[in-house]
């Protein structure tokens, strides 16, 4: 499990819907959830999602703005006949933050220090409080 603590920035509320901004260690990250008033502006969270639900891609010099797109340096990986299990470093102006793990179909193309983009869709986000924050 990936796991991102991140402020909240702000709450879009259509329906029952809603999409939350937060603001983490390498940008903004988006969450797609049924609204409930458990989240509110400020509040300080944990995002979290699995391993499967990152995509790792090659770093493309005119790549559209996507959200919960980030570059990345593959940091370390491992293949068997089926899966390549890799760990990469999120980067914002070259600097690391917490490792991202991901779990790919093998054989996947990779290299060591190995530039890339890694995505998480907004409805693979999970979010709860981080409690070390709750007064």
């Amino acid at each position: 499990m990936n796991k991102i603590s991140a402020s909240i920035t702000q709450i879009i509320a259509q329906d029952s819907c809603a999409m939350i901004q937060m603001q983490c260690g390498f940008g903004r990250l988006y969450a797609a959830m049924v609204h409930t008033d458990e989240f509110a502006i400020d509040d300080k969270v944990i995002a979290t999602f699995r391993e499967n639900e990152v995509f790792v891609m090659p770093k493309m010099p005119k790549m559209p703005a996507i959200p919960n797109m980030f570059d990345g340096r593959i940091h370390s990986f491992t293949q068997n006949g089926i899966f390549t299990h890799l760990s990469l470093m999120p980067m914002l102006n070259d600097t690391p933050y917490d490792e991202i793990y991901a779990l790919l179909p093998a054989p996947y193309p990779l290299m060591p220090k190995q530039e890339c983009l890694w995505y998480v869709p907004c409805s693979a986000i999970l979010l709860e409080k981080d409690i070390k924050w709750i007064s």
